[in-house]
């Protein structure tokens, strides 16, 4: 599924990574420091270096709840998932309303194939902060993944009420009309799209033509 990538200011400074996984940043002098360097080294796709600060602002402390957020994420990055997963849950279990936490769980869940896990991330971080588009349109992409193409449809429309001009989940919820056989309504998505954003006109194609594809034989 199509995601964005914008700021968001959550318990601190926070901002999504590629895939929409959340980096979040809070101001904690010499931890602080570490985790701004570590952002700096992400940025850069060094990871390694990244993990590496982490890793000595949690020595520091054990309960800095930033910092396994972002080692997780730089473990995502590195492929390392069982091990984001636990600083992901870490994270939680230190903060139960860390957002970011969630929303990193939740995507890394949904790209392993666990959508139940995935759609119970998003609807925590949906609780929490009921108005994120991304958070909606995450679950919904779940909701699509497992078939659930009605439930799909809701998300997506009130992740579109909350960011209207958001034209990758315009593209999302005319895959959703697509697999439902409403032709005009997903036309309609798909052109608004492409009004907002043309530039991914080839991708898009290549979406609607995988999707019928898979229309025409029976999956």
């Amino acid at each position: 599924m199509f995601t964005n990538h914008r700021l968001l200011k959550i318990a601190g400074r926070c901002f999504v990574a590629a895939g929409l996984l959340l980096v979040c940043l809070t101001v904690a002098q010499a931890q602080g420091s570490r985790v701004d360097s570590a952002a700096s080294y992400l940025a850069r796709g060094w990871e390694w270096q990244a993990r590496g600060e982490l890793e000595r602002a949690i020595e520091i402390d054990k309960k800095y709840v930033a910092a396994y957020n972002n080692r997780g994420y730089a473990r995502t990055r590195m492929g390392a998932n069982e091990d984001a997963i636990s600083d992901f849950s870490r994270a939680i279990k230190l903060d139960p309303r860390h957002i970011p936490a969630y929303s990193n769980r939740g995507n890394l869940r949904f790209a392993r194939g666990d959508f139940d896990g995935a759609i119970a991330d998003h609807t925590h971080a949906i609780e929490l902060t009921p108005r994120l588009a991304e958070s909606f349109n995450n679950r919904a992409n779940a909701r699509y993944a497992k078939g659930d193409f009605e439930r799909a449809l809701a998300d997506y429309d009130q992740a579109l009420a909350l960011n209207p001009r958001h034209a990758q989940i315009y593209a999302n919820r005319g895959m959703a009309w697509l697999r439902l056989g409403q032709e005009d309504k997903a036309a309609a998505d798909f052109a608004q799209c492409l009004a907002l954003k043309p530039e991914i006109k080839p991708a898009l194609d290549q979406r609607i033509s995988q999707a019928r594809s898979r229309l025409a034989s029976g999956q």
